[in-house]
């Protein structure tokens, strides 16, 4: 796929992604950069219940 998104110049975008054989199946972004709480934060949220979902299915 291509994505094509005008971005300021100087403008930071951070993107925390989840994917599987099939492509991405959680994302999240944010402005600048992660800091080690939000990026956990995101990880816990966005992430996390995507793979609790697929490894609950294959047991």
């Amino acid at each position: 796929a291509i994505v094509r998104t005008p971005f300021a110049q100087g403008e930071s975008i951070s993107i925390l992604a989840g994917c599987d054989i099939n492509g991405f199946v959680a994302w999240r972004t944010t402005r600048g950069t992660f800091d080690r709480v939000e990026f956990h934060r995101v990880f816990v949220d966005g992430i996390v219940p995507y793979v609790s979902s697929i490894i609950s299915h294959s047991s």
